[in-house]
């Protein structure tokens, strides 16, 4: 509409001019018609841009209308994507952990079953860690932690102090041969077994609390009482059931070792040491 208001003083210098020129003339009037209709092709000539302008945007709503209209026909409901499968791997490493602890559980306890009793035993069994199981016809045991490690070994901690060998030997059948188990072997798998089920998850936790605390050192007594010192005063921090007699710590000092904690034996005491 632009070059309506811009053409309309040159149409009426126009028709004055004609007017001015022809007006006694009988074409006259022809000649002021003819402005106009020159003035009109004009319009058109300069404002078809914006007639096609205008036109294309009018289709391009109505094209919009039609598709928000389908669109507003279609059924909300979208498929629902199925969870991805447990990859064949996983279940096969899932198999081979439940298989390795039903038979380490059924060499103490032959009529035990157990289940899971954590999140997601498959992220255990494929990326390591810990987990917990529940433990039925297990005697005195109701609950047992699994621990594997980046290497696939099994830790099977049960939460008493008792030894897995002495377990073993009670529920086996038939006295084991001298010859097959040796007795320094058995008393060195005595003291493994004991710190795997019960002497390492107290000591971590001990330990744990004694760092907050400032501590880097404690020792611990044949009797198992954990004990550290400060300005010379003894004081007393836990006690450890079923600790190894003092014949077995040299073994305990190789574990200890293997778990990257300073030990020694030094006055009738198991020194430990950290941080």
């Amino acid at each position: 509409m632009e070059h309506v208001k811009k053409s309309i003083p040159g149409l009426f210098a126009a028709v004055l001019l004609v007017l001015a020129l022809l007006r006694s003339s009988p074409l006259a009037d022809y000649f002021v018609a003819g402005t106009f209709l020159a003035w009109a092709a004009y319009l058109v000539i300069a404002n078809h841009t914006y007639w096609t302008d205008r036109i294309m945007r009018w289709q391009d709503k109505r094209k919009q209308r039609k598709q928000e209209k389908a669109r507003n026909q279609e059924s909300p409901m979208r498929p629902v994507t199925p969870a991805p499968l447990p990859s064949l791997e996983a279940e096969a490493a899932l198999n081979q952990l439940e298989k390795r602890i039903t038979e380490l559980l059924q060499l103490a306890f032959p009529k035990a079953s157990w289940e899971w009793d954590c999140e997601s035993p498959q992220d255990l069994a494929v990326l390591g860690g810990h987990g917990q199981i529940l433990l039925q016809g297990a005697g005195e045991f109701g609950r047992a932690d699994i621990l594997l490690d980046a290497d696939a070994g099994l830790k099977f901690r049960l939460l008493q102090s008792i030894s897995l060998w002495d377990i073993i030997h009670r529920a086996a059948p038939v006295e084991m041969p001298a010859e097959v188990q040796p007795a320094q072997e058995e008393e060195n798998a005595d003291v493994q077994a004991w710190y795997d089920l019960q002497g390492s998850p107290e000591l971590l936790k001990v330990i744990t609390e004694l760092n907050a605390q400032g501590y880097k050192t404690a020792r611990i007594s044949e009797s198992g009482e954990i004990s550290t010192e400060n300005n010379g005063a003894v004081q007393m921090q836990s006690r450890l059931a079923g600790f190894p007699k003092m014949k077995y710590w040299e073994k305990l000092v190789e574990i200890f070792a293997a778990e990257n904690v300073r030990a020694s034996i030094e006055n009738g005491q198991l020194c430990l040491g950290w941080g």
